[in-house]
């Protein structure tokens, strides 16, 4: 997140919303000089696919005196999944066949 008042003012980011200060908590942080968005833990498509946050999950520039220097900006955070499961092989042994020469 980056402001173009930063320029003429000290800018005050932070963030608000499902997976910052509503829960699940904790999972994104801001850098209230920088704006930089930070994810804190590992994410978990299984228990929760996006988050969606505002300048409040609203990331918010304020300025030194507290008002707005900028509309809050919606941030939509999609969780692209892994394969995390360990493989599962129900038997012991296994047996298959591939034939001479064949194509890889």
């Amino acid at each position: 997140i980056r402001s173009d008042e930063d320029k003429m003012k000290k800018i005050i980011y932070s963030i608000t919303g499902p997976g910052a200060d509503q829960p699940p908590i904790g999972f994104f942080t801001m850098d209230r000089d920088t704006g930089h968005l930070y994810v804190t833990q590992e994410l978990d498509r299984e228990k929760q696919d996006m988050y969606m946050m505002l300048v409040k999950l609203q990331a918010l520039a304020r300025t030194e005196g507290g008002t707005n220097a900028e509309e809050p900006t919606d941030i939509i955070i999609n969780i692209i999944d892994q394969n995390d499961n360990k493989p599962v092989f129900n038997q012991s042994t296994y047996k298959g066949e591939v034939p001479e020469a064949s194509e890889k």
